[in-house]
């Protein structure tokens, strides 16, 4: 039988597990597509909780600065053109969008033309922690990152106002690493502990919102699909943290 996940490691840095990672020709042609789909598209349905901090945002200052750290098709960039700078009332509103990909990613990204006077956006294939945004978007990608723990510190440390861990692998379980199944590549990947992750935020920000997250496999609305693992290393769902640095009004 063949499954979206096989085994279980307990390693340091995915590294370690030496393959492939999302970095490849197949996942550069459908993000393509999925990206020249939304570009046709009239409306786009809302799935990060960014554009509400947008609104909040924008109360308080004219220009907004993002950091989309794993951006895939691109859904928060179209979300906001589509959701946020399309209204009215945020005419005199301005956003910075900096996204950070894999290099091919980002090599497509350019070759597509994007342009809206209402936001600059730079294509990055690595983040310098020196920047400090108001908010920070991570969507389905902290679990693809070699070194997550050093990720984590490096980023609390440019002391953005809000950070947003969207659709993130946390549950009860210790964190491993396994491999995850894309056509030809076995891509390596964590599934963390939420507290071990949580506890990293702790000193300098505080969590406003912690739900599930349902995912789509195979077209279909499902739980995670783990049948193939111990109990004790199963989750049933994502998770969406918001979180929110201390001293911020």
């Amino acid at each position: 039988m063949n499954y979206l996940f096989k085994g279980t490691y307990n390693i340091k840095n995915l590294n370690n597990l030496n393959s492939e990672n999302l970095n490849n020709n197949i996942w550069v042609s459908k993000t393509r597509k999925r990206i020249l789909h939304n570009k046709k598209k009239k409306s786009f349905i809302i799935n990060s909780p960014t554009n509400l901090f947008l609104n909040l945002l924008f109360h308080q200052k004219k220009n907004i600065k993002i950091l989309d750290f794993g951006a895939g098709s691109l859904d928060l960039y179209f979300d906001i053109i589509n959701n946020f700078l399309s209204l009215k009332n945020f005419k005199g509103c301005k956003v910075t969008l900096d996204i950070v990909e894999v290099p091919k990613l980002i090599q497509m990204y350019k070759k597509l033309k994007f342009f809206n006077k209402k936001i600059k956006i730079n294509f990055l294939s690595h983040d310098s922690f020196k920047k400090k945004y108001d908010i920070v978007h991570i969507s389905d990608s902290l679990h693809y990152i070699n070194q997550p723990q050093k990720f984590i510190i490096n980023l609390i440390n440019t002391q953005s106002e809000y950070i947003i861990l969207n659709n993130t692998r946390l549950g009860k379980n210790a964190t491993f690493a396994t491999f995850q199944t894309f056509y030809k590549y076995k891509i390596p990947t964590w599934f963390f502990n939420e507290k071990q992750i949580l506890k990293l935020f702790e000193k300098k920000y505080s969590v406003l919102v912690n739900i599930n997250f349902l995912n789509k496999f195979f077209d279909k609305y499902a739980k995670y699909p783990m049948k193939n693992f111990k109990k004790k290393n199963r989750i049933e769902y994502t998770k969406t943290i918001i979180l929110k640095k201390n001293n911020v009004s």
